[in-house]
C-alpha cells in the first residue's frame, strides 16, 4: 500500500513537471511573439519618425531641369540642374544651368533644348504625380555668363502651362522676404552630387547653417573666388560625415520654410569643412518679381522667348517620354 502510494505520488509529480514544462515552453514563444510585435511597432514608429522628419523638409517645390534630347533616350538621363517652383507656372534656378558646356564661353543654349519635370523625387522614375513642361520664357540678368565670378547666378523660367493648384505633391515655395540670422539652420535640397560628380537618383536634403561672408572667405575661398553681393554662404552641420558635395546646382536653400538661396558653387565640395555658395534670393527679389510680371518686356535682362509650340504639359502616365517638338 505504501509502495503504491509512493508510485502514485511520483506519477503525479511527473505529470505536474510535464505540465509546468509545457507552460514554460509556451512563455518564450509568447515572449517571442511579443518581441516581434514590439520590434514591428518600433520599426513602424521609427519609420513614422523618419517620414515625419523627412516631411519637415518640404521637397514638393523641387524641379528637375533637363536636356530634352537626352531625356528622350532615357527618362532622367537629361537632368542637368535642380530648380524651385515659386509660382504655379514659374521656376527659379541658376543661370549657369543654361550655359553651353561644349563651348564653355558663357553663352547660353536656347530654351527649346530644355524641359522641366516636377513631382519626381527619383529622377529616373515617373509616377502619376509627374508633370513635364516645356519652357515658355527664360529671363536672365546677362547675355554671357561670367564663369569666373559666378555673379548674378539666377534665372526665372516661365513654364508652358501651370501646375494645378490642387496637385497633391507639387507645391510652390514662398521666396523669403527676410534676412536670416547667422547660424540659422536651413536645408539644401537637390539631386545631390557625390565626390565623383554624379547626381543621385533621389532627392537629397542636408542640414546646413548660414555663415557670414568674412568667415566664408576664411574657410572656403581662393584668390580666384570671393563672395560678391548677392551671394550667401552656408556650411554643413555635420562635419564628420558628408556623402554629397554642395548638392545640385540650382537646388534650394530653405530656411524656416522659405526659399532663401539657390545652390551655386563650391571650391572643395568633398571637404565638409568648406561651405557652399548660394545665390541670395532676397537680394534679387525685386528683379525676380519684375521678371514674373513682365517676362516678355525685360529686354534689359535678356529675356529669351521660345518658338511657338503651344502649352505642352503631360502627366507621366499619359506620356512616358518628353513631348516632341
Amino acid at each position: 500500500m505504501k509502495l503504491s502510494l509512493l508510485l502514485w505520488l511520483a506519477l503525479v509529480r511527473i505529470v505536474w513537471n510535464q505540465t509546468r514544462i509545457g507552460i514554460e515552453e509556451e512563455e518564450p514563444i509568447q515572449k517571442g511573439r511579443t518581441a516581434t510585435t514590439n520590434a514591428t511597432t518600433n520599426a513602424t514608429t521609427n519609420e513614422t519618425a523618419n517620414t515625419t522628419a523627412n516631411a519637415a523638409v518640404s521637397i514638393g517645390h523641387l524641379a528637375s531641369l533637363r536636356m530634352l534630347k537626352m531625356d528622350r533616350i532615357q527618362f532622367g538621363a537629361g537632368h542637368v540642374c535642380a530648380g524651385s517652383l515659386i509660382r504655379v507656372n514659374a521656376v527659379l534656378t541658376a543661370a549657369q544651368c543654361f550655359v553651353n558646356k561644349e563651348l564653355y564661353d558663357g553663352s547660353f543654349l536656347p530654351i527649346s533644348d530644355f524641359i522641366v519635370v516636377l513631382g519626381t523625387p527619383n529622377r529616373f522614375q515617373g509616377s502619376l504625380s509627374t508633370m513635364i513642361f516645356r519652357l515658355k520664357y527664360r529671363v536672365l540678368m546677362q547675355d554671357v555668363f561670367d564663369l569666373k565670378m559666378f555673379e548674378m547666378d539666377v534665372a526665372v523660367i516661365i513654364l508652358s502651362s501651370s501646375v494645378p493648384e490642387q496637385h497633391a505633391v507639387v507645391k510652390p515655395i514662398k521666396i523669403t522676404d527676410q534676412t536670416f540670422r547667422r547660424t540659422t539652420e536651413c536645408h539644401m535640397s537637390g539631386w545631390g552630387r557625390d565626390p565623383h560628380g554624379y547626381s543621385s537618383e533621389s532627392i537629397v536634403s542636408v542640414a546646413v547653417t548660414v555663415i557670414g561672408p568674412r568667415i566664408c572667405r576664411l574657410k572656403q575661398l581662393t584668390q580666384e573666388f570671393f563672395v560678391s553681393p548677392g551671394m550667401l554662404c552656408a556650411k554643413h552641420l555635420n562635419k564628420l560625415k558628408r556623402s554629397f558635395c554642395t548638392g545640385d546646382v540650382g537646388g534650394s536653400l530653405v530656411c524656416q520654410g522659405e526659399l532663401a538661396g539657390i545652390i551655386s558653387w563650391g571650391v572643395k565640395c568633398s571637404d565638409p569643412y568648406h561651405p557652399g555658395i548660394y545665390t541670395d534670393v532676397l537680394y534679387y527679389t525685386q528683379w525676380i518679381n519684375e521678371s514674373l510680371a513682365n517676362p516678355t518686356q525685360l529686354e534689359e535682362y535678356f529675356a529669351q522667348i521660345a518658338a511657338p509650340f503651344g502649352a505642352v504639359v503631360a502627366h507621366y502616365s499619359a506620356l512616358p517620354q518628353p513631348p516632341e517638338d
